[in-house]
């Protein structure tokens, strides 16, 4: 009997081990605090686990047009997304919208899915709402800014 029992809670053990880890790891730029529930920063946002992964030296204030391919931050944000890979995440995303100036290169450094900006979704809003959401941007004059940073994400071969 207690052979038996034994078999079945090591078979359980092996299964919630198998089904257990990191759903989603979050790329984290050091100067972005949580704001609260919502915020991927905040612990309880999320209904499963998440593995955060600051990277050293990623200040959001240095982030646009002062990150060269070749650059050691360009190398640290690489390094951890690597990191989050090899301990199993499913996903990577990023904690704050400029970490979208990185996407193609992350996307290309690693073997799983990664989604650094929320601005990813814009494509999306653009298709689903046509004239409506050109004329909005239009309007508020963000479409020229807008354009430049969605170019940004347009894979190259």
């Amino acid at each position: 009997m207690d052979a038996i029992v034994s078999r079945q809670i090591r078979t359980m053990t092996s299964t919630l081990q198998q089904q257990c880890g990191y759903a989603l790891g979050i790329l984290c730029a050091e100067d972005i605090a949580s704001t609260g529930p919502g915020h991927s920063n905040d612990a309880g946002t999320f209904d499963y686990p998440v593995l955060h992964a600051p990277v050293g030296g990623l200040r959001t204030s240095e982030i646009p047009g002062k990150t060269p391919p070749g650059s050691d931050v360009l190398a640290a944000v690489n390094e951890e997304a690597r990191r989050l890979e090899a301990a199993g995440v499913k996903a990577i995303i990023g904690n704050c919208t400029q970490l979208g100036f990185f996407q193609n290169q992350v996307a290309k450094a690693v073997r799983i899915p990664v989604a650094l900006s929320c601005l990813l979704q814009l494509p999306l809003a653009l298709f689903s709402l046509g004239a409506i959401m050109l004329d909005a941007l239009c309007c508020t004059g963000l479409q020229k800014a807008l354009c430049g940073y969605l170019a940004l994400f347009r894979t190259r071969p």
